[in-house]
């Protein structure tokens, strides 16, 4: 076994490699495609450092991660940007690509770069927790997600309930919409951040989407009522995981359940495509209205870990504050802001 760090010329085999490991296990995610990663390039995340652990010239696991350098040194997460679930991809027979992943990132890490911290999120619905205590994590974040296992799912009656409302009250979808409907979808999802405090994806990631709404990984619609826009959903999916990626909706128009209605839409789509898995990402907390909103879907509970490795000491983290980490690796995963006095 060997790892290096893959670039573009390596894309083939690694859509290949994904394509196979979300058909087979459902733990791959979009996220960790290219296309994912040419989106984030676009926004400005960071620059792409994806590892990859070959047997005999054959891709058997792939470490998917981006960097951040400021004057304040480098962050390194797996993955940034939207949440959970990174960390090594790969099949259960080639788990011992976990610890030459793991070490050759540590060793890379620390030879090229001036290093803040490095956190590594655990897979979608992969038991490989003990294969984790080899990054030998100072801290470790514990937290939870809500899934559907499409395969064995009953739509509960409130939300078939929702659905007949939207259909009953001429509630319309758009699959594609057009760069100004698109635009008109981004304006009602930028007021439903600044309303509820929520971190705006910006502009140019929808421009993107806009520009490939060819790709295998991607769904976007917008829900119509009256000839007016009055929702959208952004959905990405893979092989086996559709990710419920950007909701929003017109407050006032809540009543006529847009939102439901435009997720039973792109989950008879992905369902259609093989999909098996709707994975509804992390939420604010348990007793939020947003985990709420998930488990009324009849969800299933899943947990996951971050694990982070501090390369300089707390009271250096505690100097730069929340304020300074937020500024200068926006969407990264830096050190818990809560052990920032302790």
């Amino acid at each position: 076994m060997h790892v290096k760090l893959l670039d573009a010329s390596d894309d083939s085999q690694l859509i290949d490699f994904l394509d196979r490991l979300s058909a087979e296990t459902g733990i791959g995610l979009a996220y960790h495609s290219p296309f994912y990663r040419d989106a984030l390039v676009r926004v400005g995340v960071g620059s792409p450092l994806y590892a990859g652990a070959f047997r005999d010239d054959t891709l058997i696991g792939v470490l998917p991660g981006f960097i951040k350098t400021t004057d304040n040194g480098t962050v390194y997460n797996s993955l940034p940007f939207f949440g959970p679930n990174a960390g090594v991809q790969c099949l259960p027979e080639n788990n011992d690509c976990h610890a030459p992943l793991f070490s050759f990132l540590m060793e890379h890490l620390r030879s090229e770069y001036d290093m803040l911290s490095a956190a590594v999120y655990s897979p979608f619905l992969a038991d490989t927790d003990e294969h984790y205590t080899q990054l030998q994590a100072d801290i470790v974040v514990d937290k939870f997600t809500h899934y559907i296992d499409m395969e064995n799912h009953t739509l509960p009656g409130v939300r078939r309930r929702d659905i007949n409302t939207a259909r009953k009250r001429d509630v319309t979808i758009i699959d594609n919409p057009s760069r100004d409907e698109l635009t008109e979808v981004f304006e009602i999802y930028k007021t439903n951040c600044t309303d509820y405090g929520i971190e705006l994806k910006p502009w140019p990631l929808f421009e993107y989407f806009l520009e490939n709404y060819d790709s295998d990984n991607l769904l976007v619609s917008a829900a119509v009522h009256d000839g007016t826009i009055i929702a959208g959903l952004i959905t990405l999916y893979s092989k086996g995981v559709a990710s419920y990626y950007i909701p929003c909706q017109k407050h006032e128009t809540r009543s006529l359940q847009p939102v439901p209605f435009l997720i039973d839409h792109h989950m008879d789509k992905v369902k259609e495509a093989g999909v098996r898995y709707w994975n509804w990402e992390s939420s604010p907390g348990l007793d939020s209205g947003v985990a709420f909103f998930k488990k009324k879907w009849n969800s299933i509970e899943g947990n996951y870990k971050i694990h982070v490795i501090p390369f300089r000491p707390q009271s250096d983290f505690s100097k730069l504050g929340v304020e300074t980490i937020q500024r200068d690796y926006p969407w990264f995963f830096v050190y818990p802001f809560d052990k920032l006095s302790d």
